[in-house]
């Protein structure tokens, strides 16, 4: 019965009102509130002795850097594959990704963005927020998936 993690990347730094430029986009870096909440999120994770199998992580910055804060916090180490389709997916793209995992990963994690996210999950994710769905199996998943547990996950949080 698998597991999977959909987390919102950290809050990053403002975009470029007037001259929105994709490569821009990708290389916005987390705030210094950002960096403290994805550490924030990888203590979670270890409090939890929960260990993803497998990351699935956006190319942009802020979302790299997000998965790095967390896996330093998390203290072990996993498989990462940066999927290009993460960055301004559909829910398609979510839908094929995640439904081709492998059976052997029995827990996966994506660090993604919105509104990618919360158009999968019919539900607004904040900035780093995690969602958590038990899955049948992979292919089971689908759009607006019940029992879908969220958190946000601050670095002030007392069980963070």
């Amino acid at each position: 019965m698998p597991t999977l993690y959909l987390l919102r990347h950290a809050k990053a730094e403002k975009a470029v009102k007037h001259a929105w430029d994709p490569a821009e986009d990708r290389s916005r870096p987390l705030t210094a509130g950002g960096m403290a909440d994805a550490t924030a999120v990888g203590r979670w994770f270890r409090v939890r002795n929960l260990i993803p199998g497998l990351a699935l992580v956006s190319p942009a910055k802020r979302t790299l850097q997000t998965w790095q804060l967390a896996a330093n916090e998390l203290g072990a180490w996993l498989p990462i594959r940066v999927e290009e389709a993460l960055y301004e997916a559909s829910v398609e793209d979510l839908l094929r990704i995640i439904r081709g995992l492998p059976p052997q990963f029995t827990s996966a994690l994506v660090v993604g963005h919105d509104p990618s996210l919360s158009d999968f999950l019919g539900s607004d994710l904040a900035t780093c927020s995690l969602a958590r769905i038990e899955l049948d199996d992979w292919n089971s998943l689908t759009p607006e998936p019940t029992g879908v547990k969220i958190r946000r996950i601050r670095s002030g949080d007392d069980d963070a």
